[in-house]
């Protein structure tokens, strides 16, 4: 049950983001006919960025990546590097999906500032103010945690706490 709060939160995070940022106006892309040629320049440093790359991979031992790089809004390098796990050879190329894992905790606070910033989100305020199906056991304790103890992991909750079948939902 606290798992599916957190993932409502997310949404509730995105979906106020969203909201936030929507008046955002960019300006229109033309198209044009005109071919694009990379410069020599580019050319060279993405030669160097790309030996570069795989020597830290190496060096580092990491068995794969993936690197797109994106100049003036076009895709000017993609590529991935190595093998998608070690001892297989089940190449990662530019397509390859890779686990977020805990870079989403950044995401998540980043975010959750953007919509603090803009008055869509309050740190102080109780969880359960944004999302009404958050209930914890005791009623007090429901109320008293607040977004900003989720985001800094300071709720009280045991770690891991959610549905005996988590791996299930």
């Amino acid at each position: 049950m606290i798992r599916v709060s957190f993932i409502f939160l997310g949404i509730l995070l995105a979906l106020g983001i969203y909201a936030g940022c929507s008046e955002i106006k960019s300006e229109p892309y033309v198209a044009t006919n005109k071919a694009w040629v990379m410069d020599d320049s580019l050319a060279q440093f993405l030669g160097e960025f790309e030996k570069a790359f795989e020597e830290g991979m190496n060096n580092k031992r990491i068995p794969g990546g993936a690197v797109a790089i994106v100049k003036d809004g076009r895709v000017v390098f993609q590529k991935g590097f190595g093998v998608k796990e070690n001892g297989t050879s089940n190449k990662v190329d530019e397509n390859t999906v890779f686990r977020l894992g805990s870079v989403s905790k950044g995401f998540a606070a980043i975010l959750a500032g953007v919509a603090v910033e803009d008055g869509l989100l309050s740190w102080d305020k109780p969880v359960s103010s944004y999302l009404e199906d958050f209930k914890l056991n005791d009623p007090e304790q429901t109320n008293r945690v607040q977004i900003k103890h989720i985001l800094s992991h300071t709720s009280g909750l045991p770690r891991n706490a959610c549905h005996p079948l988590k791996s299930h939902l």
